[in-house]
C-alpha cells in the first residue's frame, strides 16, 4: 500500500498534534505544514514529532527545509500535485477565512 502524502495548514495546538499523529501512521507521510509566518515542505517527509515540539512564538519556517513567508498557505499549495490530502487546522475568524482558504 502506498503512503499518502499529507500537509497541514496550521501549526497551533491542533496542527502540532495532527503532525505528531500523522508521523506515527505507516499509511501517511507528513510532507508539509505551515503557520502564519512560514512553511516547510519536504517530499521525503517532515518530522511530526519535531513539529509538535516547536515552542510558542517560533515558526515552522525555522525548521530544516523551512521557509519564512508572507503567504505560507501559498507556499504549501505550490506543491499541490505532490499532496494527497490537506488537514486544515485553522481558526475560523473571521467566518470567511476557511471558505477563502478552501477556494484557493
Amino acid at each position: 500500500m502506498a503512503r499518502l502524502n499529507v500537509a497541514i495548514l496550521g501549526a497551533g495546538g491542533l496542527g502540532k498534534n495532527a503532525a505528531r499523529m500523522i508521523g506515527m501512521k505507516k499509511e501517511f507521510r507528513l510532507v508539509g505544514i505551515c503557520d502564519s509566518r512560514g512553511f516547510v515542505f519536504e517530499r521525503t517527509g517532515v518530522d511530526g514529532e519535531g513539529v509538535s515540539k516547536i515552542s510558542e512564538g517560533s515558526t515552522v519556517g525555522e525548521l530544516a527545509f523551512g521557509k519564512l513567508s508572507k503567504d505560507p498557505i501559498g507556499g504549501i499549495l505550490k506543491h499541490k500535485d505532490e499532496i494527497d490530502g490537506i488537514f486544515m487546522a485553522l481558526p475560523n475568524l473571521p467566518n470567511s477565512f476557511l471558505p477563502k482558504v478552501t477556494r484557493r
